[in-house]
């Protein structure tokens, strides 16, 4: 068994450009990269002529890309309604036939004055299929002082598959062959959380690999979650594009 100091972030919070394709929800801002999971986003992106562009997120222009090029290309981000996330009606569903107190479901959260998803339960969970080649995985979540997990699965450069556990149900690390279980700290008190995992720091010192891809990301119960995110590195707030902003 070996014990690590893990690489999970958590600190309390008060209450258009060109893509990367990675996924559905990749968006780029210059130099700054995302993944969006959560909520569910859709690039649009169209061909509009005469030079005019819609910019809404992007702070400056190239000469390639001025006023005088006749036909360019826009981008538009679609926001899909927490109701019709895919992992959402997946989950609802599979609590369903669960029963025994598992639910998902969304509500508007009196802090953050939105729709989060809320998870409850003792098998109810969100899952977030993926293939994400970012060093950071970021989560806005709701202390709802109870036992918390998620898990992240990842592919190292050994071509072996590696799950991280962090819950606030353990006070040390214990890793193995497969598996790291990480505490988690989220305080005493009640409230929203920003958690950054740092998963290339994570693979190479519980492991002695090499990050690859994230594959699989499992959010358990109890908690509400607002964001969920990779990151090519960390950003402030008022960098992130304004679905994924949290202070406004």
């Amino acid at each position: 068994m070996m014990h690590v100091d893990p690489s999970v972030h958590s600190s309390t919070l008060s209450a258009s450009s060109s893509s990367v394709q990675i996924g559905d929800g990749s968006y780029s801002q210059g130099d700054l990269y995302l993944e969006c999971l959560l909520p569910k986003v859709i690039m649009h992106r169209e061909r509009s002529r005469g030079g005019h562009r819609k910019l809404p997120h992007r702070p400056s222009q190239s000469p390639s890309s001025s006023s005088l090029d006749t036909e360019a290309e826009d981008d538009s981000v679609e926001v899909v309604p927490l109701a019709e996330h895919p992992a959402v009606l997946q989950a609802q569903a599979e609590c369903q036939a669960l029963l025994n107190g598992n639910e998902v479901t969304i509500l508007e959260d009196g802090d953050v004055k939105e729709e989060v998803v809320q998870i409850l339960g003792h098998e109810a969970q969100l899952v977030f299929p993926c293939r994400n080649i970012f060093r950071y995985v970021v989560l806005f979540i709701k202390n709802l002082e109870q036992f918390f997990e998620f898990q992240v699965e990842i592919l190292d450069d050994k071509q072996e598959y590696r799950t991280f556990k962090a819950t606030n149900a353990r006070s040390l690390a214990r890793i193995d062959a497969s598996t790291c279980q990480l505490p988690l700290m989220l305080g005493q008190s009640e409230g929203w959380r920003y958690l950054c995992m740092d998963l290339q720091d994570l693979t190479a010192r519980a492991f002695g690999s090499k990050h690859v891809t994230t594959t699989h990301l499992k959010i358990g119960s109890n908690c509400r979650l607002l964001r969920v995110y990779f990151q090519d590195e960390r950003y402030f707030d008022r960098e992130l594009p304004p679905h994924l902003t949290f202070l406004g």
